[in-house]
């Protein structure tokens, strides 16, 4: 039998999804490093959330998707407004809820990944390119991403590329030894814009 072709792309398109929804969630998602999270990225900036609701998407109804509008402070990689909006499928159950994944007023750092054909539009690596920005005890400025910042320095290259940026001594201790845990923001955007104005040449993680 011929499935119709209406009917056929929305169900790969969800089998596919699915997938990397199962694949996320089960933390099998290989982790990148930055370098190759920054080269993938199409957009990287900085800001907070103002709004994120959860809602079907328009043209597959059985596909739910969060639309999330983001108020841009700075811009580290690509051309960005003051606000950008961008449709992300919704990976697992728990988060069919509003501000599950995105909180209003919550500070990112964000590597955007382009939009798909289907207009939809994640940070790339999943959860490895969305930074949650908080301070610490001292109160400085720290973010990490939704793998604890583990393996973002899995590439030797990288390594020595970073070390080239003025970091922090606890930053520099993080990435010469590619520790997980939060980094100071502003060590943070300065590899990734090092990255960005000269991207490593890639090599054997």
């Amino acid at each position: 039998m011929i499935l119709n072709r209406r009917v056929f792309l929305p169900v790969l398109l969800l089998f596919c999804l699915a997938t990397l929804a199962n694949a996320q969630r089960g933390a099998r998602t290989k982790l990148q490093s930055l370098d190759a999270l920054t080269s993938e990225a199409t957009q990287v900036v900085r800001g907070h959330v103002i709004s994120a609701r959860v809602e079907p998407h328009p043209s597959f109804s059985n596909l739910m998707t969060v639309v999330v509008t983001f108020q841009v402070d700075k811009t580290l990689k690509g051309e960005a407004g003051r606000k950008l909006q961008f449709r992300q499928f919704v990976w697992d159950i728990r988060d069919f809820k509003d501000e599950a994944i995105y909180r209003r007023g919550e500070q990112m750092l964000l590597l955007l990944g382009p939009n798909s054909q289907y207009g939809l539009r994640s940070p790339v690596g999943l959860g490895q390119g969305r930074f949650r920005i908080s301070k610490d005890a001292a109160g400085q400025e720290t973010a990490v991403n939704e793998s604890g910042n583990v393996g973002l320095f899995n590439s030797s290259t990288a390594r020595t590329s970073a070390m080239q940026a003025k970091l922090s001594t606890r930053s520099s201790q993080m990435v010469k030894e590619n520790l997980g845990g939060p980094m100071r923001l502003d060590d943070l955007e300065s590899v990734v814009q090092s990255f960005v104005k000269n991207p490593p040449a890639r090599s054997a993680q």
